[in-house]
């Protein structure tokens, strides 16, 4: 079981490495090949959110909620064009990870309420690309398109009579979105975002001490925002995300010892997100 364990964490290291390495080379790249492009500019961040998890049985009941503080670390690179109208690609790479512990308020399979803890560990790289449109050197306006994939652990914790379980969840993704830019005073300016997220495959894998069940929850769309004030090299954010899955299909799995027959599902699950971030600019 600990040998799959350390599988499972190379292979989740090793992905997000080359995906981080190809947003590097292909912002390089860009940068290099442009000639209307003069710098890029890079924001380091830490962003601190208000996470909630919510299952939901069949007929609608919640099953469970999560809910407490997590932390994450991210970086966002991007290309800076020359002054005029543009329109000017922009190329954006961010990466982040992320975790924390939250509060667990749900029940065993047998309906028993029980509280424990749930830590959560995760990371997302993501790449987008889009026209940027300059107005008077005082406001922009940027629609972009991209991808994204995320992966995380959820790590439900034993108590008393109850036995935890870990998941490992990974969701692929499309991305569309828009960026504003308002220059409000000299050196202070205004950022909003909007994005919406098509996956376009979700997974998880639920590690049932030693027996791993493959669950696909379903697809639905994401939704980002956020607003924030950069001055100069300064940057605050306030942020709010959602996701939102599907119940997945019945997985049976044959238990020869019991001679019977187990019945595995992801329930309808969602989960909703308010943060902020603060950051410097290079």
């Amino acid at each position: 079981m600990r040998r799959k364990r350390e599988v499972r964490m190379v292979r989740r290291a090793t992905t997000a490495f080359l995906i981080l390495a190809q947003v590097v080379i292909i912002c390089i790249v860009a940068v290099i090949m442009a000639e209307d492009y003069v710098s890029g500019e890079v924001n380091v961040y830490l962003k601190m959110e208000d996470f909630t998890w919510k299952e939901y049985d069949q007929d609608g009941s919640r099953l469970l909620k999560e809910s407490g503080p997590r932390i994450g670390l991210g970086i966002v690179g991007r290309n800076s064009p020359r002054s005029g109208p543009g329109p000017h690609w922009i190329l954006t790479g961010k990466f982040e990870i992320l975790g924390g512990s939250v509060d667990y308020d749900g029940q065993t399979q047998d309906g028993i309420p029980v509280t424990t803890d749930v830590d959560y560990a995760g990371i997302r790289p993501e790449l987008n690309l889009g026209p940027r449109f300059i107005f008077a050197d005082t406001s922009s306006i940027e629609p972009f398109f991209g991808f994204g994939w995320m992966n995380w652990e959820r790590d439900i914790k034993s108590r008393g009579y109850a036995k935890g379980y870990k998941e490992e969840w990974t969701s692929t993704y499309t991305l569309l979105g828009l960026k504003n830019d308002f220059l409000l005073s000299s050196g202070l300016r205004l950022l909003t975002e909007f994005q919406v997220k098509f996956p376009l495959d979700n997974k998880n894998v639920a590690d049932l001490g030693g027996l791993d069940i493959h669950l696909e929850p379903g697809r639905k769309p994401f939704f980002y925002a956020e607003a924030g004030l950069a001055w100069p090299r300064l940057k605050a954010n306030i942020f709010y995300e959602t996701m939102r899955f599907s119940a997945s299909d019945e997985v049976i799995v044959y238990n020869q010892i019991l001679d019977e027959y187990w019945v595995f599902l992801q329930p309808k699950s969602e989960a909703e997100i308010f943060g902020i971030s603060l950051g410097v600019i290079f």
